[in-house]
């Protein structure tokens, strides 16, 4: 009799499972595939320099060290004045609107000229070659305090295929003495570009 029960017992268990695989592939189904294609957005900006109404080069990232010489106190030569104007790259190289800012940078050489050497930084609107017009003053004083951004130079963002140009004049400070005299270093402009939903600054 147990024998019997047992075994009555698994073909319950047996008629069940194979109830529910039944009942399972007993339902109607369909499926519909929405394929995506992804690919991501690219942020690629350069600096375009030169005298003005000069010649522009491309520094993308870098290129030959811009001669600032014969820095006197209290003076902008114009022979010290350079154009360094802020491009974001037309759409095959860049797709995304870009914020950036300007900060510099100690190289080499002299210690005592990188902290006396004095820029004055001016935006204005992109005329002809290298020139801008309505110049107004976003930074002046030491360069190695350079800190701006297109913000503060009161710049809308910047979208692909777009330039914003910025005139940058070095001196010395008008106090300086003589023991600036004679000294040479190496220092850089930077431009760091983000998306402008960073945070980050």
């Amino acid at each position: 009799m147990r024998r019997y029960l047992i075994a009555l017992a698994g073909s319950l268990l047996l008629a069940v499972m194979a109830f529910g695989v039944i009942g399972s592939g007993a339902w109607f189904t369909d499926q519909s595939v929405v394929p995506i294609s992804a690919a991501s957005s690219k942020l690629d900006i350069r600096a375009e320099v030169g005298k003005q109404g000069g010649g522009t080069t491309m520094y993308d990232p870098t290129g030959v060290a811009l001669p600032v010489a014969s820095l006197a106190p209290g003076v902008y030569d114009p022979g010290n004045t350079w154009m360094i104007n802020v491009q974001n790259k037309p759409t095959a190289d860049s797709t995304l609107s870009v914020k950036y800012r300007f900060t510099a940078g100690y190289v080499s050489g002299s210690g005592p000229l990188w902290d006396s050497t004095v820029v004055k930084v001016e935006k204005g609107f992109c005329v002809a070659v290298n020139t801008i017009s309505s110049p107004t003053t976003v930074y002046e004083g030491p360069v190695k305090n350079l800190s701006f951004t297109n913000a503060d130079a009161s710049k809308p963002n910047l979208d692909p295929n777009n330039t914003h140009c910025y005139r940058f004049s070095f001196k010395l400070p008008d106090a300086a003495g003589n023991s600036l005299q004679g000294l040479a270093g190496v220092f850089n402009i930077v431009i760091d570009a983000t998306q402008p939903e960073n945070p980050g600054w």
